[in-house]
């Protein structure tokens, strides 16, 4: 992901398998990642 506050690439999710969706809860300072490993990532602090 890139990140506009230090213009540089984050790695935010590691899964086994290519992310197939992310989802962003600015109100909840939360983005969540769901993967074709299926797995589901929170991520606390991000956005």
């Amino acid at each position: 992901m890139w990140s506009l506050a230090t213009n540089q690439i984050m790695i935010v999710a590691l899964h086994d398998a290519p992310i197939r969706d992310m989802a962003g809860m600015p109100e909840l300072n939360l983005l969540v990642t769901r993967s074709l490993d299926k797995t589901v990532k929170g991520f606390h602090n991000i956005i």
